[in-house]
């Protein structure tokens, strides 16, 4: 299911598209205004058809991401506090200095619902639906009007539609005041009263200029345009498109006209004529005599100058791949912008690189390999046994100090990947050990002070991207969740991004656990945690769209087989990783039936870290 969230940005991204090649069109139609009308009208054809391809395949189009420079504030999203709880390491308990808190957690599962968030969506539909409608209503006339018609016995005029080649009836109908004409496979071209009265020259003109409308499928491209409106209804250039295209169908048509014989002046005077006798026609079928544009036709009939020539089919086959060519790059092609993580070197001042939090003393060493890893930190004393830079399970040293401990706390545990870069950050490891007087905590050793190291002896630079890529949405299944509130006084709940509280005697903090083994253990978290555990062991990551922000104990047992390629266990110091057994349900079964909740395959946000540069690290 779309949220108003992303409803909103699917709107804007069709706003600025749909600008773009509606814009592109009126601007090249006013370029050739001394072309034929055929050509403009061909401009605008192409156009609309070239946004609904583009439109229909979009979803399997590969994604084309543009970077948007910094100093351009495009579309950036507010920044929101998105929890995401892992499990509390032995590091995430020290440096314990805020007072108790003792949150009280609620007893009862609630959700949230913003209903200003659904106004432009529901907007969106109303209007969309209200033009709708009214197109069907018209097309539902013309069938019933269809069914009424009488049909015309001039052996003359049968005659002309004959030679056309095409399946046209030729009726007659006293309601309306004007000749019209419709249809996409059988077409009916509609005749007022005493029409065959005319002048013989006068009924050609009328026959040739709605013949003309049919052979170019003008009633099938006005009836895209219809819809076209109606869908993106809030973008105004659709609306300019759609009345230009229906004068330039009128003027070429009108041009068929003049190059099969007719006179200039009789032809303008049986504009005038069809314009002044009383009647109604549909606004849906094409009227010969539309008020709307009749100056202008009487205007271009007169004018000798004009260029009157029509459009071949390769001429309408090359305008066409010409503007596919030019749709689908459009439709694929998504913004965002980066969003730096710290500050370039070259543009860092001496006061601030002294602010930023740093070793006294810093020991790199390359680790040889098969050397045995491990952490014995403490506060004020860092030491990293033989740590990776980039890993594949999130816990390489860049990971860490960019996401996990990104803000001197225990700050997010989503699944991050990194690209570009060299591969040796993935595969050489590095024993690092420094010293701070100043006793800092383990996490903001491993975040920002991690970070100044990776900045200077590595020549790091890197930013952060968001990205629209494959997600999982955890939603509420068809039922109650099924999802058991935390006791009171069983555990402290952590709040992700703020200081951890100090615990009292004979209690401890909620712990967390995953493991690739079939196992989701939380003690008392928020099912915005759980996403993100999910996201640890899944091919993707997990988005939470339940709206429920109570915290929950969650036992979830589950086949392996199911998820991703094994990830290390992340737990609570001490919690055993109880493996699943054999029988146990795949992941997605296992989270409907012991949650009552479901993993629905989406797009979303995705969160990437991008390496612009880093080199090996300097000598000690």
């Amino acid at each position: 299911m779309t949220t108003p969230i992303e409803f909103r940005t699917v709107l804007f991204a069709v706003f600025w598209k749909s600008g773009i090649a509606l814009g592109a069109a009126l601007c090249i139609s006013r370029m050739l205004r001394n072309r034929s009308a055929d050509l403009r009208r061909l401009v605008f054809s192409t156009t609309i058809v070239a946004m609904f391809v583009a439109a229909a395949v979009t979803p399997v189009l590969p994604r084309w991401t543009a970077l948007v420079p910094l100093w351009l504030d495009f579309h950036r999203p507010a920044p929101t506090a998105e929890p995401s709880l892992s499990s509390p390491m032995v590091d995430d308990a020290t440096g314990l200095t805020a007072p108790v808190s003792r949150p009280k957690p609620a007893q009862t599962l609630s959700r949230r619902t913003d209903l200003t968030a659904w106004l432009i969506p529901w907007i969106w539909f109303i209007v969309a639906a209200t033009l709708l409608t009214r197109f069907a209503i018209n097309l539902r006339g013309l069938y019933r009007l269809r069914k009424a018609l009488d049909a015309v016995t001039d052996a003359g005029l049968l005659a002309n539609v004959a030679r056309f080649g095409r399946r046209v009836r030729l009726c007659r109908n006293d309601a309306i005041g004007s000749p019209v004409t419709w249809g996409i496979v059988r077409h009916i071209i509609l005749l007022p009263a005493a029409f065959e009265e005319l002048p013989a020259d006068s009924r050609d003109a009328v026959i040739c200029h709605e013949l003309a409308h049919i052979q170019a499928h003008d009633f099938f491209m006005r009836g895209l345009a219809e819809i076209a409106r109606a869908l993106i209804w809030f973008q105004p250039l659709v609306w300019i498109v759609r009345r230009q295209l229906r004068e330039e169908q009128e003027l070429a048509c009108d041009d068929c006209v003049l190059a099969a014989g007719e006179k200039p002046s009789a032809y303008a005077k049986l504009l005038l004529d069809w314009d002044a006798r009383p009647g109604t026609h549909s606004l849906i079928a094409i009227g010969m005599a539309h008020r709307s544009c009749l100056k202008r036709r009487l205007y271009a009939l007169l004018e000798t100058d004009l260029r009157r020539d029509k459009i071949a089919g390769a001429g309408v086959a090359g305008a066409l791949f010409l503007a596919l060519a030019a749709a689908l790059p459009l439709a694929a092609l998504t913004f965002t912008q980066a969003v730096p993580v710290r500050l370039a070197q070259a543009q860092t001042t001496p006061a601030q690189s002294q602010a930023r939090p740093r070793f006294d003393v810093v020991s790199i060493k390359p680790c040889k390999p098969g050397a045995a890893g491990g952490d014995g930190s403490s506060p004020g004393r860092l030491h990293i046994g033989c740590g990776i830079l980039a890993g594949a399970d999130n816990v390489g040293l860049i990971q860490v100090s960019y996401n996990r401990y990104a803000s001197g706390r225990l700050t997010s545990e989503k699944m991050i990947p990194i690209e570009g870069g060299p591969d040796w950050i993935h595969s050489e490891r590095f024993e690092i050990s420094a010293k701070a007087e100043s006793q800092p905590s383990i996490q903001m050793m491993q975040g920002p002070m991690m970070r100044t190291i990776l900045e200077d002896r590595f020549k790091l630079r890197i930013h952060r991207e968001t990205r629209q890529g494959p997600v999982y949405e955890l939603a509420v299944g068809k039922g109650s969740p099924k999802l058991k509130p935390l006791r009171e006084g069983i555990c402290i709940p952590v709040v992700v991004g703020g200081a951890l509280p100090l615990v009292p005697d004979g209690r401890h903090l909620c712990s967390r656990m995953v493991s690739p083994r079939g196992n989701v253990d939380i003690e008392g978290g928020t099912l915005v945690e759980l996403a993100d555990l999910l996201g640890m062991v899944l091919d993707r990551p997990v988005i939470d769209k339940t709206g429920i922000t109570t915290n929950v104990e969650i036992h979830l047992a589950f086949s392996p087989e199911e998820s991703a390629a094994p990830r290390p266990v992340t737990a609570e110091p001490g919690a055993s990783a109880a493996v699943a057994s054999a029988d146990a349900p795949g992941v997605f079964q296992a989270i409907q039936e012991q949650l009552g909740l479901r993993l629905v395959p989406a797009r979303g946000p995705v969160d990437v870290l991008m390496i612009d540069h880093i080199e090996r690290p300097s000598a000690n």
